[in-house]
């Protein structure tokens, strides 16, 4: 799935009954927290990585991000990762986590002409940690995340947002 398919799709489950600028950035914020989450049981517990947790939360940020973004008139048509930059690991989590923190908090108050680089630079912290997940045995894309993200955002909203299908969550349901 392209980015411009992702975006359109995901259009669909937005809340329109509410403020969605103050909903994405809070969702946004949420998401890293519930990433930060996912990382603190293996480098505080010694815990293995979920990595169907990460895939999710990284959907789920996509979601916000890719929203917030839209909502602003910004319709990137692509993004490229560069994660070669760093890599995460137990030295490395908290600058990057608290990165990624710092660029979502700001990004609603850049000027339309900052966004595409702050875009990128948020881009290419979430492909690090995209690329830690992946292994020699199993390369997730970040295709594979939005994907992921869309058949979740499916099941739970099969036509459209509504606030008792959001309560209900239809694809936490077996």
């Amino acid at each position: 799935m392209d980015l411009i398919t992702y975006q359109n799709a995901i259009e669909r489950t937005w809340n329109k009954a509410t403020n969605q600028n103050v909903h994405v950035h809070l969702l946004m914020k949420s998401e890293i927290g519930e990433l930060e989450s996912a990382f603190k049981k293996v480098y505080g517990y010694g815990r293995e990585l979920d990595v169907e947790n990460v895939i999710e939360e990284l959907g789920d940020y996509y979601y916000g991000f890719f929203t917030f973004l839209r909502l602003r008139g910004y319709k990137p048509k692509s993004l490229k990762i560069d994660a070669s930059v760093q890599k995460l690991d137990e030295d490395s989590a908290c600058d990057i986590f608290d990165a990624l923190t710092t660029y979502t908090m700001m990004l609603r108050h850049l000027e339309d002409e900052q966004l595409e680089q702050s875009t990128q630079l948020l881009w290419n912290l979430l492909g690090i940690i995209l690329d830690h997940i992946n292994t020699a045995d199993r390369i997730i894309t970040v295709e594979d995340v939005m994907d992921t993200n869309i058949v979740k955002l499916s099941k739970r909203y099969p036509d459209t947002f509504t606030s008792e299908l959001s309560a209900m969550r239809l694809d936490k349901q077996h």
